[in-house]
């Protein structure tokens, strides 16, 4: 799975288990490993921002098939 932009510290979780971290406030794109299945996945993201500066996803979200 492949986060082209995240603004914020962030969290990301999938199917209830924290999966990666991101420290930083800036815009940074990260990748995390998922475990093979084709099964549903619940992906959930916390995103904390600076106070007056927006935060979130900056650019698209994909998943890439290895």
């Amino acid at each position: 799975m492949v986060f082209g932009g995240l603004v914020g510290r962030a969290e990301i979780w999938i199917d209830g288990e924290r999966a990666a971290t991101k420290q930083g406030f800036g815009n940074a794109s990260m990748e995390i490993a998922l475990r093979p299945g084709s099964a549903a996945r619940v992906v959930t993201i916390l995103v904390e921002s600076e106070p007056g500066v927006p935060g979130g996803l900056a650019q698209p979200v994909s998943v890439r098939d290895n």
